[in-house]
């Protein structure tokens, strides 16, 4: 599927009514699980008593670990290997560069704590441009991205590739890497004068600080934040920050963005190519309306590496009747999202703001780290409890993530921290089976 096919695809969806729009789901539904079948060694194995006529809920459910554990007979591309794509990841140099020159790389541990390694295939890059086009998200220009650098994140993915294949947008949109010192964030700000931002809410909240203060001086006109869980407190006080419009985006690795903020502060899917069903812990339907402890992710556009009733672990409540702002598709509640909040460290009689989000980022997407806990204790101790994979080098991975993050913490004034390895394991909360993987014990 090329892009002007996408496009149109994706705009007669739109311009459809719901029960057409459920036929095109159904059609898109099965030409997946028939190119699966075919073509991956794994899904053709789960699917054996699958006939032609069946419904969503025929199929088995599928998760993270499912997926890397059989990674070589999962994909549908059978030039793919996992050592090969492991190689590609290994070098970070590789970073915003496509995988056998057509494929985009992101990686994510996630809060469940098994990595996973996720190919973007051009129908899945094609079918998310088009979207974000249709939906006008972000259209007031120029538009600062801010993200964390050294990194395989699937929005950096997403946007490089696209500024690479549709040059006309370069001079509109602006990337900056969220890990550089906050004087000098603010500075490169200033030079590019944004209209529209997107960033992680603790990053705002580190902003809005300094607009406040005077030195950050943009005029922005929409803020939208991704990553975590933007609260009504937050919003706000970004609000009332910045005095513009502040919208939120709900996605996740293995489908990018799912759903967009409408004006009356929805979440409304993209349903053209995603499939949510809201579950309980044992994946049987939750109605709408009532709270689902996870989800079950189907990502329609993507053929190389499918994704189909995928569990998701964020408890939603899914919304079926027609939202004021028009859109037709459904929308979603997001309960299971916790916001991250700022760490605070002290350099002599200083507060020293840092984005825990940021920091989240730049030890979840260390290869050979399969799960961890970063516990700020006071001010000035780091404690990190990890599990390691299993062909790792321990204290040359721990010696490692901890080069990163005293590195990032001194170009932002933090010095003097102790930072070691604990030899406890990360705790997963028995009640929401999240990990906390980021916080503050004062």
């Amino acid at each position: 599927m090329n892009i002007v096919e996408a496009f149109v695809d994706s705009f007669l969806y739109h311009m459809s009514s719901r029960e057409k729009q459920k036929q095109i789901q159904q059609k898109r539904l099965k030409k997946l699980v028939a190119y699966a079948k075919k073509n991956s060694p794994k899904l053709a194995e789960l699917y054996a008593d699958i006939g032609d006529d069946f419904s969503l809920q025929d199929l088995p459910v599928t998760n993270k670990q499912m997926i890397m554990e059989n990674f070589n007979d999962w994909v549908t591309d059978r030039n793919i290997s996992f050592d090969k794509l492991k190689k590609f990841t290994d070098d970070k140099s590789n970073i915003g560069t496509l995988f056998m020159g057509k494929y985009i790389v992101a990686s994510t541990s996630g809060s469940t704590g098994y990595p996973l390694l996720y190919l973007l295939d051009k129908p899945h890059q094609n079918t998310t441009a088009c979207e974000s086009m249709i939906d006008s998200a972000m259209k007031h220009r120029p538009i600062c991205m801010l993200y964390s650098g050294g990194s395989f994140l699937i929005s950096t993915g997403i946007l490089l590739e696209n500024m690479r294949r549709f040059p006309f947008i370069k001079g509109g949109i602006k990337l900056l890497d969220s890990t550089m010192p906050l004087p000098k964030l603010v500075e490169q700000l200033n030079k590019i004068k944004p209209k529209s931002v997107f960033a992680y809410v603790s990053t705002m909240e580190l902003l809005a600080e300094e607009y406040t203060k005077g030195t950050l001086k943009v005029k922005l006109e929409e803020i939208v934040c991704g990553g975590e869980k933007l609260s009504e407190n937050m919003r706000q006080y970004l609000k009332e920050a910045f005095g513009c419009s502040v919208k939120s985006m709900y996605g996740c690795t293995e489908a990018g963005n799912i759903a967009y903020e409408c004006d009356c502060e929805h979440f409304h899917i993209f349903n053209g190519w995603n499939i949510i069903e809201p579950v309980d812990a044992n994946n049987n339907p939750v109605p709408c309306g009532q709270s689902a402890e996870k989800i079950l992710l189907t990502n329609l556009a993507n053929r190389t590496m499918p994704i189909i009733r995928y569990e998701v672990t964020d408890s939603v409540i899914l919304h079926d009747d027609i939202c004021e702002c028009g859109k037709k598709s459904p929308w979603i509640e997001i309960e299971g999202r916790s916001a991250n909040k700022l760490l605070v460290f002290k350099s002599g009689d200083n507060e020293i703001k840092i984005s825990s989000m940021t920091v989240y980022v730049l030890i979840e997407t260390m290869p050979q780290i399969r799960l961890f806990q970063f516990i700020l204790h006071g001010y000035d101790r780091v404690e990190l409890r990890i599990i390691f994979m299993p062909d790792a080098d321990e204290q040359a991975v721990f010696e490692e993530a901890k080069t990163t993050l005293t590195d990032y913490l001194h170009s932002n004034g933090v010095d003097n921290v102790e930072i070691y390895l604990s030899d406890k394991q990360p705790q997963i909360d028995p009640k929401t089976l999240k990990l906390k993987t980021v916080y503050q014990e004062l």
